[in-house]
């Protein structure tokens, strides 16, 4: 290769000058595209920021939301366990009245059936026969006969359908 010595391409000051005019401006045309950019790179970003911000907004409203309806829920599950907790209630209660209530009759019923020979009878809570009264003494109604045990069976189921159909129910007898 050949060097070439400056004084093979004459160049005036003008076309020096101009060179440097024209070097100037590409560099201010360029820095103000890169600004352009850098501004359309921030407005992108913050749309960008806006819909990350806009999605958090809805994921909290639903989360808000699901929150809501737990605790109705939660309401509503102890709403239908307090009412669960009073119906056991009041059916225990309502049981329990249920042994004193027929045992006068049961009892009466079974005495003319046995032509007096048992006359008293104690039943529990759950109609459960807790003891009858037979020969002047309280005694264990396991030592009934077999015969004696489907009598006093049979007394009480007509019994306690004689009092649900009389009255219509056994709790208007109290």
């Amino acid at each position: 290769m050949q060097s070439y010595a400056a004084t093979e391409f004459p160049v005036s000051e003008l076309e020096v000058t101009e060179a440097q005019n024209k070097l100037q401006a590409a560099r201010d045309e360029l820095e103000t595209i890169e600004h352009e950019t850098q501004a359309k790179r921030g407005a992108l970003q913050q749309v960008g920021g806006d819909v990350y911000k806009q999605g958090a907004a809805e994921a909290e409203a639903q989360l808000q939301t699901a929150k809501q309806r737990e605790r109705e829920s939660d309401l509503d599950f102890n709403a239908w366990e307090l009412l669960r907790q009073t119906l056991r209630e009041a059916e225990q209660e309502e049981g329990s009245h249920l042994g004193p209530l027929l045992s006068g009759p049961i009892a009466s019923r079974f005495s003319q059936l046995t032509g007096g020979r048992y006359s008293k009878l104690a039943l529990g809570p759950g109609l459960e026969s807790q003891g009858i009264f037979a020969a002047g003494d309280d005694r264990d109604i396991s030592l009934l006969s077999v015969g004696a045990k489907d009598q006093l069976s049979t007394v009480l189921r007509l019994t306690i359908a004689e009092q649900l159909k009389s009255t219509g129910s056994i709790e208007s007898n109290r």
